[in-house]
């Protein structure tokens, strides 16, 4: 009898893949785009947990869950844009 295992990766970023630089660099890239200035400092001080939690932060509390999502995605977007040239197969 074959058992067959189920499992998934839930977080890669900055524990299996060392990409945290890039992401930092597509949230100032992004930030600039919106046209808000931040430190880094200030930055870092509002940049943890998920994408929902870390955009309000950033551009207010007042956002809908929709322009949130849509925010996010633009900011994801331009990671993976700056990070593909970086993609490696592992030895």
């Amino acid at each position: 009898m074959k058992q067959a295992f189920k499992a998934f990766i839930f977080d890669m970023d900055g524990t299996l893949i060392d990409n945290m630089g890039f992401h930092e660099q597509a949230w100032m890239l992004f930030l600039e785009r919106k046209d808000r200035e931040m430190s880094r400092e200030e930055f870092e001080a509002k940049h943890y947990g998920t994408i929902d939690e870390v955009v309000p932060r950033i551009f207010g509390s007042g956002l809908s869950s929709r322009e949130i999502k849509a925010l996010g995605e633009e900011k994801e977007a331009l990671y993976r844009e700056i990070y593909q040239p970086h993609i490696r197969e592992i030895e």
